[in-house]
């Protein structure tokens, strides 16, 4: 014990400033922020990645976001000579991407344990892996706690290391947000901190309110003197009798003239529930989550949650997608095949409203000529029609080219 206390000891930045009494059991702040990474805040929490998850609200906006990304059609795409495009399935990358990025994992689990990191840290990472030819073969993602980052002061480059092993940026896909060297981003537990902590505190008021049945603490008043260790028995034996859930409402009895005064306020005059559903939409905020996606519908009517969803789409999901997808190129594939190939994380699937709109949508798109059935079936999840009947664009019998209109002379009056 001797020896990992003066190990720990030896790791204090501040040794030597005065004595101390920290022990394995009750650590010093420097420590706890060490080991764990996590910060204090005004409030004296510690904010760490297990703390913040443990927010209803945080763990909300996380999953639901990676659930989000983790859905989307994840697929290589090959530009045609004419315009448009084409699922590039003969491409090594395609099936790493669409199916399988490692032997462990599926696409969805890679994209979970990616996103969830970057929505969290604003950094997520993962080690590619290349065959002989150097194209990629496996991509392994990294808990964001579990790398450290520096440029290398010779070289000028970028040096990742995990598990003690260095890796050049060739060989990371890097996924960051809120950047603002564009190196790494800004870690939203940093950065938010005092929100989450705040909501951590609210979150304990309430536990600890209701661990002791649901009633405020209070004194006990007694008219002579005590001594301390007749105070230390009398609080243990009160608290061991009438302290918690499964003590509720026994029956106390108070000896020697002693009273006990309840406190003068309680969670409802100070507004916790209030204070909480406040904190819960400020984190909300801070993720870019609309508040009825993670379950707030106070304000919510049919009407703005419809608009809601597109913003959930254009304004939050949007970054992240294009994120993903500028890392994906840059890195998987080649300068060449840049040319030839890009990667594409389609978001066209949650934009899709009520039936009866996007068949009014697909209606005009028939009529004027820039769909053809084949194209709406497409959008629909159905096959193609038979015999190529669905390849037919029309238009409107009653329209021409503009350099056409010339030629029809004027109108009769």
């Amino acid at each position: 014990m001797a020896g990992i206390t003066g190990f720990l000891s030896s790791l204090n930045p501040f040794k030597g400033a005065k004595h101390s009494n920290a022990t394995l059991a009750t650590p010093e702040q420097w420590l706890v922020e060490a080991l764990l990474g996590g910060l204090r805040t005004k409030s004296g929490i510690t904010v760490t990645q297990d703390t913040a998850l443990g927010v209803a609200t945080v763990f909300a906006c996380v999953n639901k976001i990676a659930q989000a990304v983790s859905c989307l059609p994840f697929q290589v795409y090959r530009r045609l000579p004419g315009g448009g495009r084409e699922p590039a399935t003969d491409h090594p990358l395609y099936s790493i991407l669409h199916d399988e990025p490692n032997p462990e994992m599926t696409s969805i689990d890679f994209r979970t344990a990616m996103q969830s990191n970057l929505t969290l840290r604003r950094n997520a990472i993962a080690i590619i892996i290349r065959d002989g030819y150097g194209r990629v073969a496996e991509l392994w993602p990294v808990d964001a706690v579990n790398y450290s980052l520096r440029r290398d002061a010779a070289t000028k480059r970028l040096v990742y290391t995990v598990d003690g092993k260095e890796y050049g940026p060739e060989s990371i896909l890097h996924l960051r947000q809120a950047t603002f060297n564009g190196v790494v981003g800004l870690d939203a537990m940093t950065q938010a901190r005092e929100a989450i902590a705040l909501a951590i505190t609210l979150q304990d008021n309430a536990a600890r309110f209701f661990a002791n049945a649901s009633r405020p603490g209070g004194f006990l008043e007694y008219p002579g003197v005590l001594k301390d260790e007749e105070v230390k028995r009398l609080k243990k034996s009160f608290e061991e009798s009438y302290k918690g859930t499964e003590n509720a409402y026994k029956l106390a009895i108070l000896e020697h003239g002693m009273k006990f005064v309840a406190s003068q306020t309680d969670n409802e005059k100070s507004q916790l529930n209030e204070s909480r559903m406040f904190q819960s939409k400020e984190i909300a905020r801070i993720f870019g989550v609309p508040p009825h996606k993670v379950g707030i519908l106070d304000n919510a009517t049919f009407s703005n949650i419809e608009h809601q969803s597109i913003e959930w789409v254009s304004d939050t999901l949007l970054p992240i997608v294009t994120a993903w997808e500028a890392s994906c190129n840059m890195r998987l594939l080649t300068r060449d095949e840049r040319g030839t190939y890009f990667v594409k994380l389609n978001l066209s699937g949650l934009l899709r409203a009520d039936i009866k709109t996007r068949f009014e949508a697909y209606g005009i798109g028939r009529q004027w000529g820039w769909l053809c059935a084949d194209e709406i079936r497409e959008l629909e999840d159905q096959n193609p029609l038979p015999d190529g009947l669905g390849k037919m664009y029309l238009v409107p019998s009653n329209m021409v080219p503009a350099e056409n209109a010339k030629n029809l002379g004027a109108p009769k009056l």
